[in-house]
């Protein structure tokens, strides 16, 4: 691979192995800036054909990121860094292509970075709240739990989009101070729902587990210190963790697993069905739940010739003994069908939106049939 990019070049150019499967080619005294997407073009060419390796042939893609500076222009640091922003794009964009860093994406980047940092403020002056949808039984409509749902009202921008700052969270690493202040307001929260109505004293509360967190040495600790600080049974709390998440590393994440399962914490696996090969680790995981994409919730109002799909993942996850909730249920008939095969519970706006904890302190007063058993 090396040998055929620098063949793309001319001898003074510089080419150099940045990182891991990344690259770096820095092309001087261009007397036309067009030149640099000629040069993406013949390295793309040239990365094309087939590499053999071990008698076989082995077919690769390449993304580029393209970004040029006059004499005067950024820092080195600067410009490697626009390049790399440009070859994401490229790749969120269908890979195999080349991005040019433009004025547009500089602003995009310059507004993530003001994210960035209105993010670190709001953690530190406490804009975050959290809000719990209902997981209710299909067949009695039982609250059966809560899931926490972090929201972030910022004085300025107001009701920042979850997706948009969660995204920023992942990639800044501040993901993790916020799932932990997440985790510790919901076991809060849920004890002192307990206390306040008793007939609720089991229902537990759903908490996401983003990658980085699954990842942390402190992880189990973490989660013990939270149930203790907050008086709450272990068998209240449930952590989710995205079937992407588990197997981008199922080897390394699933004794971690375990050893949360080890607390009394349940562990339900988010969006599954998102990856093709979980099935075969999902005895390895130790799981109690698996929460069914949204996009499998949607084949319910296909037509019955979609069936069979969610039927297998139904009858397959009861023979091992774990639950399944339907995810993002938003009409009746999604909630019928469901009925029809055999899922247990299901969350949705077809039951409730996410709500304030004030509204859940009136849901929860305003019901008296407790909670359905899992």
């Amino acid at each position: 691979m090396s040998r055929r990019l620098i063949q793309s070049v001319r001898p003074g150019d510089v080419v150099s192995r940045f990182a891991g499967d990344e690259f770096c080619i820095l092309l001087d005294d261009l007397d036309d800036p067009g030149d640099t997407t000629r040069v993406a073009d013949r390295v793309q060419e040239a990365l094309r054909d087939p590499i053999v390796i071990d008698g076989r042939e082995v077919r690769t893609s390449v993304s580029i990121g393209i970004a040029v500076s006059a004499r005067e222009g950024p820092e080195p640091s600067v410009l490697l860094r626009n390049a790399d922003n440009a070859m994401y794009r490229a790749k969120a964009r269908g890979r195999d292509r080349y991005e040019v860093f433009d004025r547009e994406m500089h602003e995009r980047v310059a507004e993530l970075h003001s994210l960035e940092e209105d993010l670190r403020s709001g953690l530190e002056e406490g804009q975050f709240r959290v809000c719990y949808q209902p997981v209710v039984n299909l067949d009695t409509g039982t609250i059966t739990a809560l899931e926490a749902l972090v929201r972030w009202h910022h004085p300025v921008r107001g009701s920042v989009p979850t997706g948009t700052f969660l995204s920023v969270a992942e990639d800044t690493g501040l993901i993790v101070p916020l799932g932990w202040w997440v985790l510790n307001e919901a076991c809060r929260q849920m004890a002192a729902w307990a206390r306040r109505f008793p007939r609720y004293r089991d229902l537990p509360v759903g908490v996401n587990l983003s990658s980085k967190q699954l990842r942390q040495p402190d992880l189990v600790e973490r989660i013990e210190e939270a149930l203790r600080s907050a008086d709450l049974p272990s068998r209240c709390l449930t952590l989710e963790v995205k079937e992407g998440d588990l197997m981008s590393d199922p080897e390394v994440h699933a004794p971690v697993i375990r050893k949360i399962r080890e607390l009394g914490v349940d562990v339900e696996i988010d969006d599954f069905g998102t990856t093709s090969s979980f099935i075969q680790y999902l005895d390895q995981f130790q799981v109690s739940a698996l929460k069914l994409d949204p996009s499998f919730v949607r084949l319910a109002e296909a037509g019955r010739d979609r069936d069979p799909v969610l039927q297998a993942i139904i009858t397959l996850a009861r023979s091992l003994g774990i639950r399944v909730v339907a995810e993002g249920v938003e009409t009746s008939r999604q909630g019928d069908r469901l009925r029809d095969l055999r899922c247990e519970q299901g969350q949705g706006y077809l039951f409730a939106k996410p709500l304030e904890t004030q509204a859940v302190d009136q849901l929860l007063a305003s019901r008296t049939d407790g909670v359905a058993p899992n």
